[in-house]
């Protein structure tokens, strides 16, 4: 027994031993598989942190960002050199926070006093600190990268990569909103970008921002925005931040920083004099100092102090004189004689100390005796300061006239102290610093070397006709067949580069710029005629290889209105070639051999332009039978939107066309070719009911069904100002101020409001009164009153100062007043309604001066004054369009039948003599305005109801929404 219990004993512990290890075991494989699934986590975590860091790189890339606006390390105040102004801003930066710190430090200077060297030195130091947030420098010689519409996007990018928790909240604020990072918009910039990922922050110690040369960031309207920004929504940032500001005092600067509470306002010309002299001093020794001859001459730097007092305390006057003594090698003088130059006594007291500068350098160069000397130099000079581009000296060399060449580096090479691009052929020649163009170009400082631009102008568009002449030539890029697109050329770009020289580009792309500001010339008109006969289609070829087809119909149109305004006998010059490129841009734009292989032989048989050219190419395709007779009245089909079209305007130049549409998006087309000019601009969250350019075309007010209104800039497509924020209902109507500044809106909230165009404030409103939607607004023509038309079937006029009623309600109507318009004289309003009559109110007192209208059986969509004033018409959902006169109300001509649906639009020619109408039966036609037979039409290709129609200025075209 003792023998099997001592066995059942072994096995009894042998199976504890077996459980114990498989406990253990299990205790093992779980471990195992914890640490393992925490390792597994810990590695999605990872790749997970890394794909967001990613996709952050990737979304804050989108955003504007301004390449080479930071500071310039190199360009610090010399050690020791204006330390007390410098101490100051030490000061305020690192001052214990507080609603008594401003944080805004304004320095403010005239040109040349050293502003840019201090903020370059603030920048450079805190950069060092790890504490400078952003630098932005303005430069009026590289505007097109440094503008106002991206400052405040490149200094959110800087900011968020000076804290990576910054970085995150600025992506997750626009993460999956590609149209918010990539909006032009400054104040939205500002508030988004900037304010808001800071009011998440917690940072401890100052955050400095430096902003340079604000006065060269554009003229007064394109920086009135964020001025506006830094006048008064910069306060809202955590006081910690520091924004240092230099500026010119110009009126606009001063106006919206000085005597600002959160702004510190430090006037150069306040600093100590000695303080001054003394560093600008220290700056003259360590330039000159062991100059070869100087001290033979001047013993002890005798000549330091003689420079320091021309100078009159203004740092580029000893900048640019430093770089004459030491750079200027090519003259044949040494440094002592140019110091002699300097110092003599012989010079203009009546200039100021930095004109007299300029003036004794020219001097120096230019003797006022050497007639011919003299010649060069304005010619050179003239063409550097009129480009709409720099060029090279070797660019520049090419450009000129038949009987006016000039060794360029003859003239340019000497002025290194002046101009950058002196000692390379290769880069671009342009003024050191603004004010010396400045100087130039104002006789009264320059005297002699005063430069005429205008008269530069015709020289340069002599110069680009006789370049063109010389150089353009059929199929100049050698290309091997027609089967491909210009896009699926192979180094179709490289090749570009190779054959067509940055001269040749520059003429192609600027010719008619530089004829448009000219007068009438004999000499210029016949270099035109020349071109339009020899070489039009050859530019063509260069503008479609180049991807700069769109500006060919801008280019004519300027020819066009330059004819047009010197009285000059029209030419087949601009009833042809525009129509030529109106009809075949687009086929054009993306093939330059189909210049050839298609426009040309579908040009209209009879046209001048098909006879003149298709002799010259007879062994292209020809077109036996069923060739077009004349040019298509429908030039092009528009229908890149995804939604109705609701609102269609021309650019008052008629070259390109604006629409507004229920996708939400608007778009601008050229005029001619129906090429998408620029768009889908993005933003608005509802369908766009209304669009309309600014009086100067260059920007585009839309309104939405999102409540808001936007401003577009009319060339970019970028977000100017936007969106206004405030009506609480769709915005139906939207239009600009006869003098731009301001725009109106009315909306389904019942109410009027105006707006500044350029920073989105309410200037006026809401203008309330009316007890139903605000279907139609206008300004009058003197831009002192606005009308509304509305539901509640009234019609008022408001002050459009004071935001007051002038007159109203006028009443009369029993149905919506679907439409109101001013009369060109301003002294009458037409309204038309839903209760099928129209009626005159005269402006001033209101009382109905004629009408109603009777003869329409169904709503009155649309009514419109002739630009004479004379008649009204009126479209109806009778299908039908009357015209009144506007006096009697009797119908002038009509019915013009032929529409069978509503007519929602009508719009008179600019000569009163025609009349174009959109309507439900998806056509639009234009009748004679005093006959009423159809001129044209119906125009057939829209799917959809027409709700838009408008004339170009010159009446030569149509723009339809449908």
């Amino acid at each position: 027994m003792s023998g099997k219990r001592t066995v059942k004993n072994f096995i009894s512990d042998t199976d504890i031993k077996i459980k114990q290890y498989e406990t253990k075991f299990q205790e093992l494989k779980l471990a195992f598989q914890g640490r393992a699934a925490l390792q597994t986590e810990i590695t999605v975590l990872r790749i997970l942190d890394n794909v967001d860091n990613i996709a952050e790189e990737i979304d804050l890339n989108d955003m504007l960002y301004a390449e080479g606006a930071r500071f310039d390390p190199e360009k610090v105040c010399l050690p020791h050199t204006r330390d007390d102004v410098i101490d100051e801003i030490n000061e305020w930066i690192n001052k214990p926070n507080g609603d008594d710190v401003p944080c805004i430090f304004y320095l403010s200077g005239v040109a040349g006093s050293g502003k840019s060297t201090i903020a370059n030195t603030i920048a450079h130091r805190y950069d060092q600190l790890g504490r400078l947030g952003s630098s932005f420098c303005f430069d009026r010689a590289d505007q097109a990268n440094r503008r106002p519409d991206n400052i405040f996007s490149t200094i959110a990018r800087d900011l968020a990569d000076l804290d990576p928790q910054r970085k995150r909240v600025l992506w997750l604020t626009v993460k999956d909103k590609r149209s918010l990072r990539i909006t032009r918009a400054p104040r939205e910039q500002f508030e988004k970008f900037i304010l808001r990922p800071a009011k998440d922050m917690n940072t401890i110690g100052p955050v400095v921002i430096v902003i340079d040369a604000v006065d060269e960031c554009g003229d007064k309207g394109s920086r009135k925005v964020i001025l506006s920004v830094l006048a008064e929504a910069i306060k809202l940032l955590p006081s910690n931040f520091r924004i240092l500001i230099t500026a010119r005092p110009e009126s606009d600067i001063e106006k919206a920083l000085a005597l600002k509470h959160h702004v510190f306002c430090k006037r150069m010309d306040t600093i100590n004099t000695k303080s001054t002299s003394d560093d600008i001093s220290l700056y003259i020794q360590a330039q000159l100092s062991g100059v070869e001859g100087l001290e033979r001459k001047w013993p002890d730097k005798s000549w330091c102090l003689p420079l320091v007092e021309r100078s009159e305390g203004l740092f580029q006057w000893a900048f640019t004189a430093c770089r004459f003594i030491t750079g200027d090698g090519k003259s044949g003088l040494d440094p002592v004689d140019q110091l002699d130059i300097l110092l003599s006594p012989a010079s203009s007291s009546s200039l100021c100390s930095l004109d007299q500068l300029y003036f004794d350098i020219l001097m120096r160069i230019f003797p006022l005796e050497n007639a011919t000397f003299m010649d060069r130099f304005r010619l050179i000079l003239g063409r550097v300061l009129v480009l709409h581009e720099p060029l090279s000296m070797l660019s520049l060399r090419e450009l000129h006239c038949e009987d006016d060449f000039v060794d360029v580096g003859l003239v340019i090479s000497p002025l290194g102290s002046l101009l950058s691009g002196v000692t390379e052929w290769n880069v671009p020649v342009r003024p050191l610093h603004t004010s010396f163009r400045d100087f130039l170009t104002d006789g009264n400082r320059s005297k002699d070397f005063f430069i005429n631009i205008s008269l530069h102008h015709i020289q340069l568009a002599l110069a680009s006709m006789r370049v063109m002449k010389n150089e353009l030539r059929f199929n100049i890029c050698n290309l091997k067949t027609s089967h491909v697109r210009n896009a699926d050329v192979s180094n179709l770009t490289m090749h570009v580069k190779e054959i067509i020289p940055p001269h040749l580009i520059y003429a192609c792309q600027f010719w008619a710029d530089h004829i448009w500001v000219t007068t009438y010339e004999e000499c210029v008109f016949k270099a035109l005629q020349y071109f339009m006969n020899n070489h039009f289609l050859y530019w063509l070829e260069v503008l479609s290889v180049t991807g700069r087809m769109n500006i060919a119909s801008r280019m004519l149109a300027l020819v066009v209105m330059w004819i047009k305004v010197m009285s000059i006998v029209k030419t087949f010059t601009e009833a042809k070639l525009t129509k030529f490129v109106a009809t075949f841009g687009s086929v054009i734009s993306q093939s330059a051999p189909h210049i050839y292989l298609s426009a040309l032989p579908f040009a209209p048989m009879d046209s001048t332009l098909s006879k003149h050219y298709l002799q010259q190419y007879q062994h292209t395709l020809s077109v036996q039978k069923g060739g077009l007779c004349d040019w298509p009245r429908v030039q092009t089909v528009i229908d890149e939107h995804t939604g109705w079209v609701n609102s269609v305007a021309f650019s008052p130049d008629g070259t390109h066309i604006a629409s507004g549409s229920e996708d939400r998006t608007i778009r601008v087309w050229d005029a001619h070719t129906g090429n998408i000019v620029l768009g889908p601009f993005e933003g608005h969250t509802g369908w766009v009911f209304s669009v309309a350019f600014s009086p100067d075309g260059t920007h585009i007010v839309s309104g939405s069904e999102d409540r808001t209104i936007r401003v577009w800039d009319a060339h970019t497509g970028n977000i100017v100002s936007g969106p206004f924020e405030g009506h609480t209902g769709p915005v139906n109507s939207v239009v600009f101020s006869p003098d731009g500044i301001h725009i109106v809106s009315g909306s389904d909230d019942e109410t009027i409001r105006v707006w500044d165009a350029h920073i989105g404030n309410i200037v006026l409103g809401p203008f309330e009164g009316h007890t139903n939607w605000v279907n139609s607004v206008a300004f009058s023509p003197d831009g002192t009153h606005i009308v509304s038309g509305s539901n509640d079937k009234t019609i008022r006029v408001w002050d459009a100062h004071s935001g007051n009623i002038v007159l109203g309600p006028f009443e009369g109507h029993t149905g919506w007043v679907n439409s109101v318009a001013f009369s060109p004289d301003g002294t009458h309003i037409v309204s038309g309604s839903s209760d099928k009559t129209i009626r005159v109110w005269d402006a001033h007192t209101g009382n109905i001066v004629s009408g109603p209208f009777e003869g329409h059986t169904n709503w009155v969509m649309s009514a419109a004054f002739s630009p004479d004033g004379t008649h009204i018409a009126s479209g109806s959902d009778d299908s039908t369009i009357r015209v009144w006169d506007a006096h009697t109300g009797n119908i002038v001509s009509g019915l013009f039948e032929g529409h069978t649906g509503r007519v929602n639009s009508v719009a008179f020619s600019s000569d009163s003599t025609h009349i174009v109408s959109g309507s439900a039966d998806k056509t639009i036609r234009v009748w004679d305005a005093h006959t009423g037979n159809i001129v044209s039409g119906p125009f057939e290709g829209h799917t959809n109801w027409v709700n838009s129609v408008a004339f170009s200025p010159d009446g030569t075209h149509i723009a339809s929404g449908s």
